[in-house]
């Protein structure tokens, strides 16, 4: 069985057991009928599809939970034609949904805390000042 058939064998079954909220589903059969595209693309195709207004921040908040849910993965980088920054390009995986991992306290307090120290080298030192605080606060929990 190729790769592409058992993406195939994962949307029907997503599909025929609803293995995903609506909107989930909508998003996901864009990536798996044109994938791989950036995340603006999925939203550009949304609206196609389904009208309203773009909205690039839910567009990428609900790639994040197909991402979580092991059925989307990103491929690959690009260079986006309106922006022209590096970003990522998506596309299904053969898996079907599962539940994202919970993660523990402590990894969450260890990835803020290295989010801060990464900050902090590009602030003015006004703001390093504040950032040391939080940092702080955070080391406490």
């Amino acid at each position: 069985m190729t790769v592409r058939q058992n993406s195939i064998d994962a949307y029907n079954t997503i599909k025929s057991q609803g293995l995903l909220s609506d909107l989930l589903w909508r998003i996901y059969a864009i990536i798996y009928k044109h994938g791989p595209l950036t995340g603006r693309e999925i939203g550009r195709h949304y609206v196609n599809i389904y009208g309203g207004e773009p909205n690039l921040n839910q567009v990428r908040s609900k790639i994040t939970m197909l991402k979580d849910k092991g059925v989307v993965m990103e491929t690959g980088n690009t260079q986006c034609h309106e922006t022209e920054m590096t970003v990522a390009l998506y596309d299904v995986t053969s898996k079907l949904p599962s539940k994202p991992r919970k993660r523990s306290r402590k990894e969450i307090k260890a990835e803020a805390l290295k989010t801060i120290k990464e900050l902090g080298p590009n602030l003015l030192e006004e703001h390093r000042v504040k950032l040391r605080r939080i940092w702080h606060l955070v080391n406490q929990l």
